[in-house]
């Protein structure tokens, strides 16, 4: 069965990891861009898990960028859902989607 083709937002975020890992600044864009009506803090950490959990399912993963020369991408060892509970979590630490790629969590392409 071929999987369901991704909403715009999501083709939007792909498109991005295609040319390299993603911070929350490609969140925050393809929100503001495909989900306008997410006006306050807890609309965007909604929306934002849910456009996260979107892309799982076309190969997006969030996870960590390593401190090795070159830096690596390793994407989080945990099911779709545990990782979903982590990037909740950090988005309620901070309160909104942060606006910039200097937090912890990093997204990419896996195959």
């Amino acid at each position: 069965m071929a999987k369901d083709l991704p909403s715009q937002g999501v083709q939007f975020l792909l498109g991005h990891a295609k040319e390299d890992w993603v911070g929350f600044f490609a969140i925050t864009s393809t929100l503001q861009k495909f989900y306008p009506s997410a006006t306050s803090a807890i609309a965007r950490r909604q929306a934002a898990v849910q456009l996260i959990s979107d892309a799982w399912d076309h190969g997006l993963r969030p996870g960590e960028l390593t401190s090795a020369d070159p830096i690596i991408f390793v994407p989080w060892a945990l099911s779709k859902q545990q990782s979903l509970e982590k990037v909740k979590q950090v988005l309620d630490k901070f309160g909104d989607v942060p606006r910039s790629d200097s937090e912890s969590i990093w997204f990419d392409l896996v195959e």
